[in-house]
């Protein structure tokens, strides 16, 4: 269950919160059904979620990339998400399941690239790096390394094209 809330405080041991009125109805029906056991909570700060005018000018940009490099606009966020320190794993798949793996692993969405790198340690094993493209988004999404991802994809584009000029990009509604 989520609940987004501004006012807590924490009184004779209990924490209270100002539930807002279109969170309260969730709010009982849990506390009606709940059993005699232990439960946990976690609290983060809210984020907005990128809105689609962001998620559009990005396809906006990746789309210009994709002309510059003549390849296709899907292939340019496959190969770029990749590129994201932390937001992939290597792993060890047994060779006879190395197809039907980054087959269904796909199926999770575009960001989900999964790429066989060779041979692994392991005898009769790949290693395929599979990115975690969530985590990705998230990081990008709720600001977290926002700053240094666009800092990366800055530099990246500037090593590729020395004349790539962020001024010159326009995007209009």
């Amino acid at each position: 269950m989520d609940i987004t809330f501004q006012n807590a405080k924490l009184e004779m041991g209990q924490l209270i919160i100002d539930v807002p009125p279109d969170q309260r109805g969730a709010v009982m029906k849990f506390i009606r059904s709940k059993k005699n056991k232990r439960y946990k909570l976690s609290i983060q700060e809210y984020r907005h979620k990128r809105s689609l005018d962001a998620n559009a000018y990005a396809w906006v940009l990746i789309g210009k990339l994709a002309d510059v490099m003549s390849i296709s606009p899907n292939e340019v966020y496959r190969t770029a998400i990749i590129n994201i320190g932390g937001n992939y794993e290597v792993v060890p798949i047994k060779g006879e399941a190395a197809k039907k793996f980054k087959e269904v692993w796909e199926k999770n969405g575009l960001g989900w690239p999964a790429f066989e790198l060779g041979p692994s340690k392991i005898q009769g094993y790949v290693n395929m790096i599979v990115t975690l493209c969530p985590r990705c988004h998230g990081m990008y999404d709720q600001g977290i390394d926002r700053k240094s991802i666009r800092n990366y994809i800055k530099e990246y584009l500037q090593s590729k094209y020395p004349d790539w000029d962020e001024e010159k990009l326009y995007y209009r509604r």
